[in-house]
């Protein structure tokens, strides 16, 4: 068992914790809205990639006259925008807690957009579900799995692709896994306010959650740093799973 204590003072940020409380005001929030970047921005080559993604995914599992919804496509709208315009497709939806173009974009693009979370899609409304770089900042990961479990059709599929690492180090592989030093306290006056927040689940407790939901894994890749687990072993004596990125399919059991 790993002694937090230690980390109270001496490694906590006073000026994230800062960060965290000024996002709380209105025109700050709304000037971060302007000055933040995130997501693939619409790089043409990386959203072809992602666009056959998807479509091969939809074609292996048979799933005719799809019904498809983004959660979290934050300043990337091009493949949903694709997708909608793609054979096989009879709905696209996207869903954000923030919308960064504004209704009329998504309504002349044959988007069905949701500024809210999941509890405004229908019960089995969709037969795919796919999210990049979404599940990592989830603050309730257990709901947000309940309801991907109530609105996927029976038949449906969820495809989720996502990074466990601490968003603050990507440039330095032994810090990939830095956040977990925090406890849960320090952790939350530090970030959970803010966009780059990490719920820090590691792929055991993934993995666990899927399961206990109801969801079957179809198939699943994991990427692991070795160097990154060690390094947090050296540090602190902290064992960190080595699972540093993600892709799984999954369906209702």
């Amino acid at each position: 068992m790993m002694n937090y204590k230690k980390f109270l003072i001496k490694d906590v940020n006073i000026l994230d914790i800062i960060k965290n409380g000024l996002i709380l005001i209105p025109f700050v929030k709304r000037i971060a809205k302007k000055s933040y970047k995130t997501g693939i921005l619409n790089d043409p080559e990386i959203v072809s990639i992602r666009v056959n993604e998807i479509l091969s995914i939809i074609e292996k599992n048979s799933i005719i006259n799809a019904s498809v919804l983004e959660i979290g496509p934050g300043q990337t709208s091009d493949i949903i925008i694709k997708l909608a315009k793609s054979k096989g497709i009879e709905k696209a939806f996207a869903l954000d807690i923030i919308d960064y173009f504004g209704i009329d974009f998504w309504n002349k693009k044959g988007v069905n957009f949701i500024n809210a979370d999941l509890s405004l899609m229908a019960s089995n409304s969709v037969d795919v579900v796919y999210c990049y770089d979404v599940l990592e900042h989830v603050k309730n990961p257990v709901y947000f799995l309940k309801e991907l479990m109530r609105i996927v059709s029976k038949s449906g599929i969820v495809y989720l692709s996502w990074d466990l690492r601490d968003h603050f180090h990507f440039n330095d592989e032994e810090s990939w896994f830095e956040m977990h030093k925090y406890n849960d306290l320090i952790w939350n006056l530090q970030m959970s306010n803010r966009t780059s927040y990490v719920n820090r689940l590691q792929m055991s407790q993934w993995m666990d959650n899927f399961e206990s939901i109801g969801f079957e894994i179809i198939s699943i890749q994991n990427l692991e740093s070795p160097v990154a687990s060690a390094a947090m072993i050296t540090k602190y004596g902290l064992k960190i799973n080595p699972v540093y990125r993600s892709k799984a399919i999954i369906k209702v059991k």
